[in-house]
């Protein structure tokens, strides 16, 4: 019906809720790449309507659960850097983060979670976020380990002993 409108009145000025209302519906039926069709053309045609920050990470999360990883890492980046005080904005930069992990671009990811911390300074996990990097780090090479958790250690020191151990043992595993 959203859509019917939509080609019947152009030029309506409800247009704006019947394209976002056609997106929504088929979102809630499980036509997410639809929806996700719909999505796009709103926040191209409306950059600027409260409703386009929150559609950016919709469309994020339709393409994660098609599996299209490149496109929701890449609507997700888009967020944080639209609107990075954006409720949402921490959740789309760890999701951007994680998701490069299962794409196998282990640097992307390292930096993602590092960003992170520094993007984020306020969020609770930022610490434990910021430790994750070490893992991917691990993934590229020794030196970047390395680097990686000697600057972390310097950075959070013993704010959380478990991860400050965990840090050493890597760093001596490296050594051995």
């Amino acid at each position: 019906a959203f859509l019917t409108f939509l080609d019947e009145f152009p030029e309506s000025e409800h247009k704006v809720y019947a394209l976002y209302n056609a997106a929504h519906y088929l979102q809630e039926i499980g036509k997410a790449e639809r929806a996700n069709e719909l999505f796009e053309k709103f926040v191209n045609l409306y950059p600027e309507h409260e409703w386009s920050k929150q559609l950016y990470f919709r469309i994020a999360v339709n393409y994660e659960s098609t599996f299209d990883l490149d496109k929701a890492v890449d609507y997700y980046e888009r967020l944080v850097n639209k609107f990075p005080d954006y409720v949402d904005a921490a959740n789309a930069m760890y999701n951007a983060a994680f998701l490069k992990i299962g794409l196998g671009d282990h640097i992307g990811a390292a930096k993602g979670f590092e960003e992170y911390a520094k993007r984020f300074p306020d969020q609770s996990d930022k610490e434990k976020v910021h430790y994750r990097a070490g893992g991917q780090w691990e993934e590229v090479g020794t030196r970047q380990a390395l680097r990686f958790y000697n600057n972390y250690l310097r950075t959070y020191g013993d704010e959380n002993p478990e991860r400050m151990i965990e840090a050493m043992y890597a760093i001596a595993e490296i050594y051995e």
